[in-house]
């Protein structure tokens, strides 16, 4: 994903996501941390929609919390992202390639 491509707002709201994702030890980002926080938007616009529609947004958010509760949470210090500076150059994440059989004539 390019997210260079979104605009300003979008990628505000998806950084919002993950880092709300993150700051509650959830293994996975999902669709759902992105419902949070257009839901908690302080404009408002993805709650007027639910409630133009004749949803209510409040059962909405509701719903949200109830799964997001629900996701796998990690805790200590593995649960915070970490990148590998020192990798080794003898391990790969390729796999090698075998040799192949010389085809048998019939």
């Amino acid at each position: 994903m390019n997210i260079e491509k979104y605009s300003e707002r979008v990628r505000g709201f998806l950084q919002s996501a993950q880092t709300h994702a993150l700051a509650e030890g959830h293994q996975q980002f999902t669709p759902e941390h992105v419902l949070k926080v257009l839901l908690d938007d302080d404009q408002g616009m993805a709650a007027s929609l639910i409630e133009r529609a004749g949803g209510d947004a409040r059962e909405a958010r509701a719903g949200t919390a109830a799964a997001l509760a629900k996701l796998p949470k990690v805790t200590g210090t593995a649960a915070a992202p970490s990148t590998c500076r020192n990798r080794s150059p003898r391990f790969s994440l390729r796999r090698k390639r075998r040799p192949r059989k010389p085809a048998t004539a019939s």
